[in-house]
């Protein structure tokens, strides 16, 4: 039971920025990019010490946009096949997402996005993850004529080296909105296990997230709060008994950039806190982010931004 709080608990952090009231335009506020920006190239530098022992990491990223904010090629390095995936984006005539495509270093297909958009203003995505692997990752979602997705369907399957064995589970997300067309609840539920978990929203009088409440089999397991820009301000995070097993606190620049977070664990003692420190552009996107913890550099990210 308590490894399956912690996965519903990862998976809930993991989506910490999805489903708000007021949806970001386009991906240029997705990102919190200020001015129109045509490229950003990134270089990430991970100080990996889970083995006790320093191995610096360099993580490349590239985002190519549109002149509507959109972006239209995205490569980025990924733990899978340690490759160098590159994405591509295309748009309908209303500038809609239609189709992406994922390849991997070798120019391989590894996943494909579509989307199909109905008159009534509905839409139904279609995932695809793992073509020719032995994980594979299918789902439908379906949204409403308003564009906000009321179910989805997952499919996981696995297929063990040598063997014909197949493993699948299936994940089910059902959502609920008010007549102000917020998300106030999700049931989500899986096939593999019993539970299933619950996330309660709570807005502001001008639609903004400010809370996130996850209930697995009706006990409390998190809650997460946002302040009026969408950004997580605090997270907690409760045991078996509904007693707080450890809490973080985030803050936040002038720019919308966070600069900090602290902790607590369930006796108070408090979890080693990390600062971020940035350089800005002319436009106030940052071009290098320097993540401490304590004294000690953990991360370092550096961007070259280019502008239309």
């Amino acid at each position: 039971m308590r490894a399956l709080r912690i996965l519903v608990s990862v998976i809930t952090l993991f989506s910490i920025h999805t489903c708000f009231a007021q949806q970001p335009k386009n991906d240029w506020e997705k990102e919190n990019l200020k001015g129109r920006v045509k490229t950003l190239a990134e270089m990430r530098t991970y100080d990996m010490d889970s083995v006790r022992e320093k191995s610096w990491l360099n993580m490349p990223i590239l985002h190519i946009f549109n002149t509507a904010g959109n972006i239209v090629l995205s490569k980025r390095y990924t733990l899978f096949e340690n490759s160098i995936d590159s994405t591509v984006y295309f748009y309908d005539c209303k500038n809609r997402l239609s189709l992406t495509l994922t390849f991997n270093s070798k120019g391989i297909l590894r996943d494909s996005i579509n989307y199909i958009y109905f008159e009534d203003g509905s839409k139904t995505e279609y995932y695809n993850f793992g073509i020719n692997s032995a994980y594979v990752i299918s789902s439908i979602k379906k949204y409403d004529f308003k564009g906000n997705l009321i179910h989805e369907v997952s499919k996981h399957s696995s297929k063990y080296n040598g063997s014909n064995r197949v493993v699948e589970r299936i994940e089910t997300i059902t959502n609920s909105y008010n007549k102000k067309n917020w998300l106030v609840k999700s049931t989500i539920s899986r096939s593999d296990v019993k539970p299933y978990s619950v996330e309660i929203y709570k807005y502001d009088k001008r639609g903004n997230k400010i809370e996130q409440k996850v209930l697995v089999e009706e006990k409390i397991l998190s809650i997460n709060r946002y302040n009026s820009t969408r950004n997580p301000i605090e997270y907690i995070y409760f045991d078996n008994e509904a007693n707080i097993e450890y809490q973080t606190k985030m803050t936040y620049n002038e720019w919308g950039d966070q600069i900090g977070q602290t902790g607590s664990n369930r006796n108070g003692k408090p979890i080693l806190p990390y600062k971020i420190e940035y350089e800005y552009d002319s436009q106030h996107n940052w071009t290098k982010e320097t993540l401490y913890y304590g004294n000690e550099i953990k991360s370092i990210r550096v961007r070259t931004i280019e502008y239309f």
